[in-house]
């Protein structure tokens, strides 16, 4: 089952590479290719449909790697929150082992 899962995640953020690449790309070339203000904006109205359609992809992995592999999706929550707690303080880190310490 966690093949499964992992293929399903795997395929929804690769969707979203390569639908996003579109996206960006037309925001690219529209400063090389377009000439005329009129000639920009049918480029940037071409990728309209597909806009915001496009990060569905990312939220749909995003969240089916939360329902997937819980443990996974919690790591990569904690690390941000273990930078945050390396902040100076007078308080021991929790993101540290007890044994880190010294009394």
């Amino acid at each position: 089952m966690q093949t499964f899962w992992f293929c399903a995640v795997a395929l929804m953020i690769a969707a979203y590479v390569i639908l996003d690449g579109f996206d960006l790309g037309a925001g690219i070339i529209h400063l090389f290719v377009a000439r005329t203000e009129e000639e920009r904006r049918q480029v940037l109205e071409s990728i309209g449909p597909f806009w915001d359609g496009n990060e569905v992809w990312l939220l749909a992995g995003g969240g089916t790697l939360f329902f997937a592999f819980p443990a996974l999706y919690s790591a990569t929550r904690t690390s941000r929150s273990c930078a945050a707690a390396s902040l100076p303080s007078k308080r021991r880190s929790p993101c540290l082992p007890r044994w880190a310490f010294h009394a």
